[in-house]
């Protein structure tokens, strides 16, 4: 495939300004869907040879892909003091929640914030590890995600395996909020289901937290 110097230059330029706008609109977003960006650049881009020109520019470093989001090369997310502050009390309140996973109108009470800003930011925690993301708005703290991992290996090297029952009676809770965490755990290859069962995912390391 070919294409002239200057339909690439302009091309290109269009998908920086088209980044630019959404990283100025979006500065706490990695980056732009991967479909939103081709639609961006007009319905007669095609596809397959957007994703050669893609490779050039990931070369480059003019504009960076990673999973299904583009984003200009070199580009970061970057916390405000105001934003780093909110961070604090949002991680702060979910390692003091546990496993009382917390609605994200429970959350906005509690940091008194706008409900736009906690769930950019939890999802900047997603992005560094900080939060994980079990459904839509309903996250854990990382140190909380350590601890059901302990309960469920420990428990899993005990028995042979843990059922949703059985873990809904470890944690004193109720079977939605049991196969919810055992679902993710499976999407982690922590553990991996057989039948009614979880077992552990071949040469998982027992989890020990420090006392």
């Amino acid at each position: 495939r070919f294409i002239a110097e200057t339909a690439l230059r302009a091309l290109t330029e269009r998908a920086v300004t088209t980044l630019t706008a959404y990283h100025g609109r979006y500065p706490l977003r990695p980056g732009m869907p991967k479909e939103e960006f081709r639609a961006a650049l007009g319905h007669n881009v095609d596809p397959k040879p957007l994703g050669t020109i893609a490779t050039r520019w990931q070369a480059d470093n003019s504009i960076e892909l990673e999973g299904a989001t583009v984003r200009l090369g070199g580009f970061q997310v970057s916390l405000s003091e105001r934003q780093q502050a909110l961070m604090a009390r949002i991680e702060h309140y979910y390692c003091e929640c546990g496993m009382a996973m917390p609605t994200l109108a429970e959350a906005v009470n509690a940091v008194n914030a706008p409900p736009d800003a906690v769930t950019s930011l939890l999802r900047v925690g997603a992005e560094r590890g900080i939060f994980h993301r079990l459904a839509d708005d309903q996250y854990y703290h990382t140190s909380t995600i350590d601890r059901l991992k302990e309960l469920v290996s420990e428990t899993i090297r005990e028995r042979g395996s843990i059922t949703v029952s059985a873990f809904r009676d470890l944690t004193q809770s109720n079977r939605k909020f049991s196969l919810l965490v055992l679902e993710y755990l499976d999407q982690l290859r922590f553990t991996r289901r057989e039948g009614d069962d979880r077992v552990l995912v071949r040469n998982v390391e027992p989890v020990r937290l420090d006392p």
